[in-house]
């Protein structure tokens, strides 16, 4: 019976780790099929409510104030226009909008007194023709059925009702507050733009065109119904992205329905092709230069409001490892700031593991003086090392939460005391070692050099598995879970690309990994994302290095 749980045990395992999450044929640009088709959602539930207009404004607007939650919703208005000729022929019009997602000033200039204008002026102003004197300075439309009307209003439209008329005009008037562009906040840069998203999608749409100046540069908005009618765009360069990756971001982004509040950070979840995996497939960017440079690259982005993120599609281990200003630095100085985070990298995810491997299980490896060392400071220390190491982790875990929860004025200063007091009162009451405590602080700044976030929690979770293994079986269990973790990452894919792409499996691409090569030498587009195009120029890049070149005896 054991036996049986334990193989249990052991298939759920490699299942989770190295199986793909849709099955052997997965997705791949490759020569693999493409996936089956999104089915249909399930039809809305009938209605009792009219559905169409019926020419009498009154009417009209009370069904359309029933849809909207009837007399308790205040941001619903529906205000009365009395349009008057000049003879003094007179009807009424209703305008339909909400609260908070228009603004005044387009009402009263579009509408209001362009119409009243007219009718002051002449006495061809009639309900038939009403939509005429109308300043169209953003493109009107007519919709004659209560759901179109009312995804109109949702978007920020007035809604115009006239009698006799069985058609309202859709005027835009979108007023939505957002913050203004400033710095990113989770990527700073020293040296390179410091403009980052905000929570408007077209904001940030624009900040991506103003990078990427191409009449190849796609913006596709897919409705995202079920998501409380939200718009996700999706950017791409139809002359180098693959259609079959283009066809899966917009397959993925169809079939996928929650009634929940939806933007980048929530898409990233439901997307991602190993939602379960430790480490993640798709990762997100607040700066727009990153951004556009997945697109040049051959890749897709796609964003929504509501929150200032971009979702990268596809994302490598290089996306997470890489950051924005290095592409912005000399090559000399890019590769050591590289050495140095690969360096942190591996010490936050591997030192404590380490340590405790040589404490418990190896003490020979070690100098004899740093053994001798390390012993006398333990003899009178109360709890083994697996549990010290626990402690000060614990402690450090939770002063980096206390840090980011408390008001930033005082955040700052409560991590660094908190840290002196209470790694100083751990050593003086022979709690932890010293040793202990200045591997934990290194450990702890480590994962901080890490540029992804994700990627960073990934570090700080892995670093507790490969403690444990280390306690549990010493340098063979920090190796057996090192085998574990390469072939969980070789079996990774997003979007069809393998995650080690192009290192493994080897593929043409600009030699861009851990070190990075000279710009002139980023000459060929990277085959993992099968582009349109191979090279990215024509002829040379220093094309005034080559002619000095020539002249020369």
């Amino acid at each position: 019976m054991k036996r049986k749980k334990m193989n249990s045990f052991f298939k759920q395992v490699r299942r989770a780790m190295f199986e793909p999450s849709s099955g052997t044929d997965r997705f791949s640009l490759g020569a693999r099929p493409a996936p089956p088709p999104i089915p249909p959602g399930p039809p809305a539930p009938p209605s009792d409510e009219p559905n169409e207009l019926t020419g009498d404004p009154p009417r009209d607007a009370e069904a359309l104030r029933t849809l909207f939650g009837g007399p308790r919703n205040g941001d619903f208005i529906m205000s009365e226009l009395r349009v008057t000729n000049r003879s003094g022929a007179a009807f009424l019009a209703f305008m339909i909008f909400l609260r908070g997602m228009t603004d005044g000033e387009k009402i009263d200039g579009k509408i209001v007194r362009p119409i009243l204008d007219a009718a002051l002026q002449s006495d061809r102003v009639r309900p038939e023709t009403l939509h005429e004197y109308i300043v169209h300075a953003t493109p009107a439309s007519f919709a004659t059925s209560l759901a179109r009307i009312k995804r109109a209003i949702l978007d920020g439209a007035v809604a115009l009702l006239v009698p006799g008329v069985r058609r309202a005009a859709l005027v835009p008037a979108t007023k939505i507050e957002h913050r203004a562009v400033g710095d990113a906040k989770t990527e700073l840069v020293i040296r390179g733009p410091h403009e980052g998203f905000v929570e408007s999608l077209e904001t940030n749409v624009s900040l991506v065109r103003k990078i990427i100046r191409s009449e190849n540069l796609i913006t596709e908005y897919i409705p995202l119904e079920e998501f409380y009618r939200t718009n996700a765009a999706v950017m791409y360069l139809s002359d180098v992205a693959n259609e079959k990756l283009v066809d899966e971001v917009r397959r993925r982004l169809e079939g996928t329905r929650m009634e929940m509040m939806a933007n980048s950070l929530i898409l990233q979840q439901l997307l991602e092709d190993k939602p379960n995996s430790l480490i993640p497939t798709l990762s997100v960017t607040e700066r727009p230069d990153r951004a556009a440079g997945t697109i040049i690259d051959g890749g897709v982005i796609v964003m929504t409001g509501n929150a200032p993120f971009a979702a990268l599609c596809p994302t490598t281990l290089w996306t997470l490892f890489h950051t924005s200003e290095e592409i912005y630095t000399r090559t000399v100085y890019a590769n050591f700031v590289r050495f140095v985070r690969l360096f942190a990298m591996f010490f936050a995810l591997f030192a404590p593991g380490v340590y405790i491997s040589l404490v418990n299980f190896q003490p020979e490896m070690l100098p004899t003086d740093l053994m001798f060392h390390i012993a006398g400071n333990r003899e009178l220390l109360p709890f083994p090392t697996l549990v010290e190491i626990l402690l000060m982790e614990l402690a450090f875990e939770l002063i980096r939460e206390a840090g980011i929860r408390i008001p930033s004025v005082i955040g700052s200063t409560i991590g660094i005391v908190g840290a002196l007091i209470l790694g100083q009162a751990a050593v003086q009451a022979n709690l932890v070692s010293p040793l202990l405590v200045i591997l934990v602080s290194i450990t702890g700044l480590g994962s901080f050099a890490v540029p992804n976030q994700d990627l960073a929690y990934a570090v700080r979770i892995g670093r507790f598995l490969f403690l444990f293994l280390g306690s549990l079986l010493g340098f063979f269990g920090i190796s057996l879970g090192v085998v574990f973790m390469l072939g969980h990452m070789v079996s990774l894919q997003s979007f069809g690309v393998p995650f080690l792409a192009p290192l493994y499996p080897d593929m043409s691409a600009n030699r861009d990994f851990i070190f990075r090569s000279q710009l002139w030498k980023h000459d060929e587009y990277g085959q993992f994302t099968r582009p349109k195009k191979r090279s990215r120029v024509r002829g040379a890049i220093r094309v005034w290095k080559n002619l000095w070149e020539d002249r020369s005896p």
